[in-house]
């Protein structure tokens, strides 16, 4: 009969070098998530603010469309900035342009642009188009 031996007995467990990958995996992974969440309050931001704008734009629109051409030119002068206070943008501002228009045409055309300081700081516009 052969000799019993006692064998070696290993301990349950992680080395440290096994910890030390796992916790740098989670690192990542968290600060990747974190990236994530920060970008997409900031596109929340954005399509926030773009969507108030563009109730302000419409809103103003609707005001000229209710207007006869010659009410929209004598209250609304080309190029002259409309301030809006009822949103909660910074320096909102709407600026009409009425392209090629002369005395006489049949059809107004309306370019209704708004101007305002994003969240970030960054100047923001865009356009409406319509005739009258």
């Amino acid at each position: 009969m052969t000799p019993w031996r006692k064998r070696p007995v290993r301990r349950g467990g992680y080395s440290l070098v096994e910890l030390l990958v796992a916790a740098t995996f989670l690192t990542i992974g968290l600060v990747g998530s974190l990236m994530v969440h920060t970008a997409a309050r900031g596109l929340r931001r954005t399509a926030v603010e773009t969507r108030e704008a563009t109730v302000a734009l419409g809103n103003v629109m609707e005001e000229m469309r209710a207007l006869t051409r010659a009410q929209v030119l004598a209250q609304f002068p080309d190029g002259a900035a409309i301030p809006v206070d009822d949103t909660a943008l910074r320096n909102l501002v709407l600026i009409p342009d009425f392209r090629g228009f002369a005395i006489g045409d049949q059809t107004l055309e309306i370019e209704l642009t708004a101007t305002w300081t994003a969240f970030n700081r960054r100047a923001r516009s865009f356009s409406f188009e319509s005739a009258l």
